[in-house]
């Protein structure tokens, strides 16, 4: 059944993908759909699988295929490889090296926010619920 649901979501990632990149012209040989698709995955994964998830109150299952499925789908290593050798034979040297180093550096970066981002409305929910449980108490006792 997780296998079918994976599959499922991966439909919407893979048409989400493909209507993205139809709106996002390269520039001057650049291949912006990749570039601002896998940045958008490389963000919203961990914030899906690390708190979101969580907060829809989803099973794993639903964890997992919308990480797996929806934004395996989306984000596409296989075509910034594939764009960034096209850009290497064209002779584009500079702006190949552009492209797999700002996919690297920017992605990790917004991997590490949405990771950051996550953390923080966990811990600020946690401190929450603390201070409720807290006045919850102080009302019992009156």
């Amino acid at each position: 059944m997780t296998t079918l649901l994976i599959g499922f979501m991966a439909l919407f990632g893979g048409a989400a993908r493909l209507g993205l990149s139809n709106l996002i012209p390269a520039v001057h040989g650049f291949p912006w759909a990749t570039f601002v698709i896998n940045l958008a995955g490389a963000f919203v994964l961990p914030l899906w699988t690390q708190w979101l998830g969580e907060q829809l109150n989803l099973s794993e299952r639903w964890i997992l295929a919308g990480g797996t499925g929806f934004c395996g789908a989306f984000t596409t290593f296989s075509t910034f490889s594939v764009e960034t050798m096209r850009l290497v034979v064209a002779g584009r040297y500079g702006l190949a090296l552009t492209n797999a180093g700002l996919s690297a550096v920017c992605g990790f970066a917004l991997a590490l926010a949405s990771v950051t981002l996550a953390q923080h409305l966990l811990k600020q929910q946690k401190e929450q619920r603390l201070v409720t449980d807290e006045e919850d108490r102080n009302e019992m006792k009156s």
